[in-house]
């Protein structure tokens, strides 16, 4: 049975300063699969993913959530829906609770499901005991991990991650991989801009590779890697 269609992206097209960086853009992201976003720096990933999330607008083409078309009148509640990982992480003066409780206030949640909530994705990513400490004076990888506390607490329904691997150690870039398969086995499509070949081929489900702002194949990990050795040399 094929996967429900979540996101469809339709003929995008970006401009910065009259260059083109994307061009004439198309993809569908189903639910349960690891889209992995691969090929040189500024090739348009991250730009990309900016459009599909709604943080940015495109000068032309449209993007689909669930059939309805994203606006500006629609955007705000698209992106409650969706989380984001990026390399930088994005984090208050404050202690990891509320770091992590953010979005659970934006959203109303009473307190007592907002502890429960924080404590429970703290502990999966190993970090609970350090919910009271200021989530600045962490470590690099243990801030990556508060980030990513902070997008899965909210259950979203769509999961963008940029380079996650870049302020882990081994063990954590392991936790995270682990993550990906959990969420995305339990229904969540997933985005995932990686240089990493083992995972893009261990991880993703399709593998598209960009150049120059186009999108160049779009295949399976086996397809790509049996086929494209040419393209490797561009990541």
């Amino acid at each position: 049975m094929e996967k429900q269609i979540i996101l469809t992206v339709q003929n995008i097209v970006k401009y910065y300063d009259n260059q083109k960086v994307l061009n004439a853009i198309d993809l569908e992201v189903r639910a349960g699969t690891v889209l992995a976003l691969m090929g040189p720096n500024g090739s348009g990933k991250t730009t990309l993913i900016k459009i599909l999330s709604s943080l940015e607008e495109a000068d032309k083409g449209e993007v689909y959530y669930q059939g309805e078309l994203i606006n500006k009148e629609n955007s705000l509640n698209f992106r409650r829906q969706i989380g984001f990982i990026w390399q930088k992480t994005l984090l208050y003066n404050a202690s990891v609770y509320n770091n992590v409780a953010l979005g659970l206030q934006f959203r109303n949640y009473s307190e007592d499901k907002i502890k429960d909530k924080v404590d429970s994705t703290l502990d999966r990513l190993g970090i609970v005991d350090l919910k009271e400490r200021n989530a600045k004076s962490l470590s690099g990888g243990q801030q990556q991990k508060v980030s990513i506390a902070r997008t899965l607490v909210t259950d979203p329904q769509i999961i963008f991650i940029d380079e996650p691997n870049t302020s882990l150690d081994l063990e954590s870039i392991e936790l995270v991989e682990k993550i990906i398969k959990e969420e995305s086995q339990a229904g969540v499509p997933i985005v995932l801009i990686t240089h990493n070949f083992y995972q893009a081929k261990n991880l993703g489900d399709e593998i598209i590779f960009m150049k120059e702002g186009e999108k160049v194949t779009h295949e399976t990990p086996a397809e790509f890697f049996e086929q494209r050795e040419e393209l490797l040399r561009y990541v």
